[in-house]
């Protein structure tokens, strides 16, 4: 009698086991990663032709998901929803979709399953791609205007105060500080190099947010370097004292600094820093150890929309290079696309801020860049979006301009940046 009951135990235990293994095989392998690519490996295409977008969903042995769903959203630059698609992967993984758009831009796409999501993006004759918004006619009678305006009313000093700490045999580093309108200062570093000049120049604005310190390893090479903050204290030279700075100050204001004053153009936060910026390079530029010949710029985000702010606005630069600027195509939700970066009309809850908005736009000042130029574009970009980018280097009038793609980036640099900081130094250094 005892065997038999252990004997059917042993059956009924084989049995829960075989139950147990069959179910754990039906459990949805879980999502841990989403690679998406395109048929064309530029990722560009023409008007009306068609993209197909090749989905990948991976789990955490990298091997293909069998089961379950992800979702895909298609959008005009993250902005203006054109469908959406529910991709069953027990039919297909990869799954490939295709898709097109009617009109110049990016058709950008994103996939979500299992709080993964992951992004790709394909450019339609990016080229024609034009502005959100008409350059209005008093643009450049405004700041014309302001720029001799500020020459007129406000001192023109620089004030140089050596920093001994990371000053070196090979260069010196200065804070440097002048006025600008309403008692504010604009602030940054200059680094010369130790030696007999005149040296030939780069200038840089930092990227939003904190920023960062001085480029005394640029001065090593051989290159004067002006680094601008965007902010009218004396900056920190480390990343906790400018973050402590940067915090401490937008609360002051009670706002991000890059919406503080809109919708008033005379009161918008960059417009006094702008105009102070431009009037620092001139003086920088008047230098005797400085080669006014031979002016380079260079920037990421904020610091590459100010590549085309300044570019225009100053016109001293001989070469520039923009990394992903911000600051463009403040107008492009009026064509259903994504401003760039920091989409002040978004935010900005005042419908006259569509009125500021154009005399802050990269896209206008760009419409002045004669001389070599080149910018880099993410096509994922989030916050400074493709279609912004491609909207100002589309009316840039120079004959030497290239923009270079990262297909497969968001908001950061990559390859192509190093690629062309080496032409600009290479180019500013050989002038």
């Amino acid at each position: 009698m005892t065997k038999s009951i252990s004997h059917a135990f042993r059956i009924v235990l084989s049995i829960f086991s075989v139950l147990v293994f069959m179910s754990a095989g039906l459990v949805t392998a879980e999502i841990t990663k989403i690679d998406v690519d395109l048929d064309h490996e530029s990722h560009v295409y023409v008007i009306g032709e068609t993209a197909t977008f090749s989905i990948s969903v991976l789990d955490e042995n990298g091997k293909l998901v069998q089961d379950g769903t992800v979702q895909a959203v298609f959008q005009n630059t993250f902005q203006k929803e054109l469908k959406r698609e529910t991709l069953d992967l027990s039919q297909q993984n990869p799954v490939t979709v295709p898709a097109t758009m009617n009109e110049p831009g990016f058709l950008t796409v994103t996939v979500s399953g299992n709080k993964v999501n992951s992004r790709g993006g394909a450019a339609f004759s990016p080229e024609k791609i034009e502005p959100g918004q008409e350059m209005p006619e008093d643009f450049w009678s405004y700041w014309r205007g302001l720029q001799k305006k500020l020459r007129a009313e406000v001192s023109g000093d620089l004030k140089l105060e050596k920093i001994d700490s990371i000053s070196d045999d090979r260069q010196t580093t200065y804070r440097v500080s002048m006025a600008t309108f309403n008692d504010k200062n604009v602030n940054g570093f200059l680094s010369i190099p130790v030696g007999d000049g005149p040296f030939p120049l780069l200038v840089s604005v930092s990227w939003a947010g904190p920023g960062f310190g001085p480029a005394q390893y640029v001065a090593h090479e051989g290159f004067a370097v002006l680094h601008m903050t965007a902010f009218p204290y004396v900056p920190g030279l480390t990343l906790d004292e400018r973050q402590k700075q940067y915090d401490e100050f937008n609360a002051k204001l009670g706002i991000v600094y890059s919406y503080y004053g809109a919708p008033d153009r005379d009161r918008y936060y960059f417009r006094d820093m702008y105009l102070g910026i431009d009037r620092v390079i001139d003086t920088v530029l008047e230098r005797q150890d400085i080669d006014s010949s031979r002016v380079g710029y260079y920037g990421t985000s904020q610091g590459g929309g100010s590549a085309l702010i300044l570019g225009g606005l100053n016109g001293k630069f001989q070469f520039i290079h923009g990394s992903v600027p911000a600051l463009c195509d403040h107008g492009a939700a009026k064509r259903g696309r994504q401003a760039g970066w920091p989409q002040i009309y978004r935010v900005v809850h005042d419908p006259k801020v569509e009125e500021m908005g154009p005399y802050f736009d990269g896209v206008n000042f760009a419409r002045e860049i004669r001389c070599p130029i080149r910018l880099t574009v993410g096509f994922i970009d989030t916050t400074c979006s493709p279609s912004s980018v491609y909207a100002a280097f589309n009316v840039i009038p120079s004959t030497d301009k290239a923009i270079l793609h990262e297909e497969h980036r968001g908001h950061d640099v990559g390859k192509k940046h190093g690629e062309i900081m080496s032409w600009l130094k290479e180019s500013v250094r050989k002038k």
